[in-house]
């Protein structure tokens, strides 16, 4: 390449350059002021749509509505085309992966032993960007059905007769949000399913909101393989609480069982499980306030004791020592009812 050519290619990038950076500085006030209030432009429109609708409607609203749409909804609609979906791909195509979940293995086999899969700021960026655009087609949704009554030409008489041309927002932000959100599900599920084999009881609990938030983009049932996943881990830190002894924490494990079951019913012996631990927390409760002295507490304890061991069923002897439970239940109240009326009369 001689000089004058150089000289020529170089003048091109730095225009090329200053275009894109003039459109990129391009600002869109973040509100607009309507009747004497600052609203953000989703509102504007959502509030004047329908006058545009009237037969001869205001010129100084008309004038209002085309100022804001859709100028100040730019933003918004470039998410139709950067969405969901999109994000991802480039996602997997930077870790140089043939797929998306892949791609999340690299990330995580790249990071520090004993990291979380989430610490890794990559995904992080996708978690984020992608809320991000769920954002702003929720909002372009809600514009584009605002919209969609108001006519195409909008015809004003007073003063001189002028006709306003509505350019709609083309595409089906509909479409795209629901495509964004099942996107985005999957990409959770990925993200928890690359170190489901954790060890630790917050590794566990921070997949399982992985899970959770995997299930919340979802309009449909998960499917069998995800539900027994979720199902198996629920159960699994279950087990761990119920391990450490104290009341209230094989009541937080009996409370994940029962998240287990709720998931998939079919998982192997939840049911029965279930039951066993309503049966052991019973009895240990009613043994625990046989010998408790604070009158409270043995009250609180007889309680839970009566429904769990309600709740166990036929499990072994839950039947007789419910009878049992429930006696103890009757006497508490009833001497709680005497101190009660002493206290009163001042005996």
């Amino acid at each position: 390449m001689n000089l004058r050519h150089l000289k020529s290619f170089l003048i091109f990038i730095a225009a090329a350059l200053f275009y894109s950076c003039a459109s990129n500085n391009k600002t869109i006030p973040s509100t607009v002021e309507v009747d004497g209030e600052e609203m953000d432009a989703v509102s504007a429109v959502v509030k004047l749509a329908p006058e545009m609708c009237v037969e001869n409607p205001s010129r100084s609203r008309v004038e209002l509505f085309t100022s804001i749409y859709p100028s100040h909804l730019e933003p918004l609609v470039s998410s139709m085309e950067n969405d969901v979906p999109a994000l991802i791909k480039d996602f997997v195509s930077e870790a140089g992966a043939a797929s998306q979940r892949q791609a999340i293995r690299n990330r995580f086999t790249a990071l520090p032993s004993d990291s979380f899969i989430t610490d890794d700021e990559r995904i992080q960026k996708v978690f984020s960007d992608s809320e991000l655009v769920l954002e702003n087609l929720y909002k372009l949704q809600t514009v584009q059905d605002a919209v969609a009554p108001v006519p195409e030409k909008i015809i004003v008489s007073e003063g001189e007769k002028k006709t306003f041309q509505i350019e709609k927002i083309s595409g089906d932000a509909s479409a795209a949000y629901k495509k964004s959100r099942n996107a985005l599900s999957e990409f959770y599920y990925d993200v928890a399913e690359i170190q489901f084999s954790a060890k630790t009881l917050e590794t566990k609990l921070r997949l399982f909101a992985l899970y959770e938030k995997a299930m919340s983009y979802s309009d449909s049932d998960p499917g069998l393989a995800k539900n027994v996943r979720m199902s198996r881990l629920a159960t699994d830190i279950g087990d761990v609480y119920l391990a450490m002894g104290n009341f209230e924490d094989r009541e937080t494990g009996l409370a994940w069982y029962k998240k287990s079951f709720a998931i998939y019913e079919d998982y192997p012996k939840t049911p029965q499980k279930i039951a066993a631990i309503c049966f052991e927390l019973g009895r240990d409760m009613l043994k625990a306030a046989t010998v408790e002295e604070d009158n409270l507490r043995m009250s609180e304890l007889l309680e839970k004791a009566a429904q769990y061991l309600e709740d166990a069923g036929s499990y072994k002897n839950a039947a007789d020592l419910l009878i049992q439970a429930r006696e103890m239940r009757r006497m508490n109240r009833q001497d709680a009812g005497y101190i009660e009326e002493n206290e009163e009369s001042g005996n």
